[in-house]
Protein backbone atom coordinates (compact mmCIF):
# COMPACT_ATOMS: atom_id res chain seq x y z
CA UNK A 1 0.00 0.00 0.00
CA UNK A 2 1.17 3.56 -1.03
CA UNK A 3 1.30 5.85 2.13
CA UNK A 4 0.14 9.65 0.78
CA UNK A 5 1.86 12.47 1.84
CA UNK A 6 0.16 14.47 4.91
CA UNK A 7 -2.11 17.59 3.74
CA UNK A 8 -0.53 19.40 6.83
CA UNK A 9 2.74 18.51 5.54
CA UNK A 10 1.91 19.89 2.10
CA UNK A 11 1.07 22.95 3.57
CA UNK A 12 4.42 23.61 6.15
CA UNK A 13 6.43 22.72 2.78
CA UNK A 14 4.73 24.83 0.88
CA UNK A 15 5.31 27.66 3.93
CA UNK A 16 9.02 26.58 4.47
CA UNK A 17 9.60 27.14 0.49
CA UNK A 18 7.77 30.36 0.85
CA UNK A 19 10.42 31.51 3.50
CA UNK A 20 13.35 30.13 2.06
CA UNK A 21 12.22 32.22 -1.36
CA UNK A 22 11.94 35.73 0.20
CA UNK A 23 15.00 34.82 2.78
CA UNK A 24 16.87 34.39 -0.42
CA UNK A 25 15.55 38.44 -1.80
CA UNK A 26 16.26 39.87 1.79
CA UNK A 27 19.79 38.52 1.25
CA UNK A 28 20.36 40.28 -1.90
CA UNK A 29 23.09 37.53 -3.06
CA UNK A 30 23.71 36.63 -6.57
CA UNK A 31 21.42 33.48 -6.53
CA UNK A 32 18.42 35.78 -5.64
CA UNK A 33 16.59 35.66 -8.98
CA UNK A 34 16.03 31.76 -8.20
CA UNK A 35 13.62 33.01 -5.47
CA UNK A 36 11.24 33.53 -8.46
CA UNK A 37 11.82 29.65 -8.81
CA UNK A 38 11.15 28.73 -5.45
CA UNK A 39 8.27 30.98 -4.99
CA UNK A 40 6.57 29.76 -7.85
CA UNK A 41 7.13 26.22 -6.25
CA UNK A 42 5.33 27.37 -3.06
CA UNK A 43 2.72 29.01 -4.86
CA UNK A 44 1.86 26.29 -6.95
CA UNK A 45 1.67 24.12 -3.95
CA UNK A 46 -0.82 26.86 -1.81
CA UNK A 47 -3.31 26.99 -4.82
CA UNK A 48 -3.71 23.22 -4.81
CA UNK A 49 -4.32 23.45 -0.73
CA UNK A 50 -6.51 26.36 -1.90
CA UNK A 51 -8.54 23.82 -3.97
CA UNK A 52 -8.36 21.00 -1.77
CA UNK A 53 -9.86 23.18 1.23
CA UNK A 54 -11.81 25.07 -0.99
CA UNK A 55 -10.66 28.85 0.07
CA UNK A 56 -10.76 30.81 -3.08
CA UNK A 57 -8.99 33.63 -1.36
CA UNK A 58 -5.92 31.58 -1.13
CA UNK A 59 -5.74 29.95 -5.03
CA UNK A 60 -6.95 33.96 -6.10
CA UNK A 61 -3.67 35.32 -3.96
CA UNK A 62 -1.42 32.82 -4.64
CA UNK A 63 -2.64 32.41 -8.53
CA UNK A 64 -1.13 36.11 -8.54
CA UNK A 65 2.19 35.52 -7.23
CA UNK A 66 2.49 32.40 -9.65
CA UNK A 67 1.78 35.68 -12.38
CA UNK A 68 4.38 37.55 -10.93
CA UNK A 69 6.67 34.67 -10.40
CA UNK A 70 6.56 33.63 -14.07
CA UNK A 71 7.07 37.51 -14.69
CA UNK A 72 10.24 37.47 -12.77
CA UNK A 73 11.42 34.24 -14.61
CA UNK A 74 10.78 35.79 -17.63
CA UNK A 75 13.25 38.68 -17.01
CA UNK A 76 15.62 37.64 -14.94
CA UNK A 77 16.53 34.20 -16.69
CA UNK A 78 14.69 34.72 -20.30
Amino acid sequence: MKKHLNFDTLKWIASIIGFIGAMTIALNIPYSKYAFIIFSVSSSLWIYSGFRIKENSIVFLHSGFLIVDIVGIYKWFL
